[in-house]
């Protein structure tokens, strides 16, 4: 029976660039991939948000083959109040949630290997992975490292929503990419498009930028940075980190033919648009914009259906609108499930933080949660309150 090696490849090294390629090449062939486990999506990240992290990858070799590969960061900081040796996934609220990447055919007792390892490496106290896919690879390692006496907790996540495409026509309907969306919602889409034709005497158009060409990254930019998000300071285009992230991510997946820009325009006008990432047969948007000057012609929405429109023709199955939210539901009713693992070292500092996590932190909210309610109850009443 062949053996399966551990490491821990730790970066900026000869050692994490030599990985590189291994890794692209292990991303291309995993069939339940996602941008969040690229590395060019993980590099783009360390050098936008934490330049001065120390990265490391946890990677599984079967016969010298790199078979999985999970991308993590060391972190001395403080966790419920208590200083903590960390290891976590390098991610933030743009990187949307994480994945171990692992081939299709690895061994099973590849969770169990990582486990393993880390029962032999020292300096490390807790281990965290954020917004993973419940019944993926990070919950059989959550499941491992249970079995192998390490505490863990697993706590639920905001679910992302996502529109299944079909691969044709059904029943001779049309417009079959918009199957499952509200059909109320269907009709006021096609008002809208009914109103832009009478008003402009002019079609809306799709416009698909593949290759990151630094104006149509600009252009999209200004667009995001043009309304709300702009006025709030939360655009792309607000920060230097978050416009490096975004540029940087976009010519990593130009490279993999996987970056999709999807404008809606008319008369030359750019009214919505949106920023993309394709994996496997399923488009990840990650960020969409529209010009609220033509906000009552539904823009963003007219883009979502064109956008639907030209997955069906390229044959992708899912269109992935991340994380939950009121205004996706009329979208679509199906839903992933996410959680967030915690993994705290068998010694008795790990256990500590466990128990506070656990058991101390919720005792404590509790209590502080009755006095709040007896305050307020002792409290007397006021004339004219």
């Amino acid at each position: 029976m062949s053996a399966l090696i551990t490491d821990l490849i730790v970066g900026p090294s000869a050692a994490f660039t030599d990985l590189l390629p291994e890794w692209r090449a292990l991303w291309a062939q995993a069939p339940d991939r996602e941008p969040f486990s690229h590395p060019g999506w993980v590099q783009a990240y360390l050098s936008a948000f934490e330049p001065s992290a120390r990265p490391v990858v946890l990677t599984v070799r079967l016969d010298g083959t790199l078979v999985a590969a999970l991308p993590l960061v060391r972190e001395s900081t403080i966790f419920d109040g208590m200083p903590v040796r960390l290891l976590r996934a390098p991610m933030n609220p743009h990187s949307f949630r994480a994945q171990a990447l692992v081939l299709a055919d690895q061994p099973p007792q590849t969770p169990c290997a990582f486990i393993d390892h880390l029962s032999a490496m020292p300096g490390w106290d807790l281990l965290t992975i954020p917004r993973f896919a419940r019944s993926g690879f990070a919950d059989q390692l959550g499941h491992c490292a249970a079995s192998h006496g390490f505490p863990i907790l697993l706590h639920p996540h905001c679910p992302t929503r996502y529109i299944a495409i079909p691969a044709r026509a059904l029943d001779g309907g049309d417009e079959p990419w918009l199957a499952d969306v509200d059909p109320d919602l269907r009709k006021k889409m096609r008002r809208a498009w009914r109103q832009i034709q009478q008003e402009f005497r002019a079609e809306p158009e799709l416009e698909t930028c593949e290759v990151a060409e630094p104006a149509d990254l600009q252009r999209f930019y200004d667009l995001e940075a043009s309304g709300w998000k702009g006025r709030a300071g939360t655009a792309i285009k607000c920060s230097p980190g978050t416009v490096r992230f975004y540029t940087d991510v976009a010519q990593a997946f130009a490279g993999e033919r996987a970056l999709r820009l999807h404008f809606l325009c008319v008369q030359g006008v750019t009214i919505a648009g949106a920023f993309s990432i394709i994996a496997a047969d399923r488009l990840y948007v990650l960020k969409w914009s529209y010009d609220e000057e033509y906000a009552r012609y539904r823009p963003g929405q007219l883009l979502s259906g064109e956008m639907l429109r030209d997955c069906f023709k390229r044959g992708l199955r899912t269109m992935d609108l991340g994380e939950d939210a009121d205004y996706k539901r009329a979208w679509t009713p199906l839903t992933q499930d996410f959680e967030y693992l915690y993994i705290f070292n068998r010694t008795l500092y790990g256990r500590l933080l466990y128990v506070c996590r656990e058991w101390l932190r919720p005792m404590i909210g509790c209590v502080l949660k009755r006095l709040r309610r007896r305050h307020s109850a002792a409290r007397p009443n006021t004339p004219g309150t």
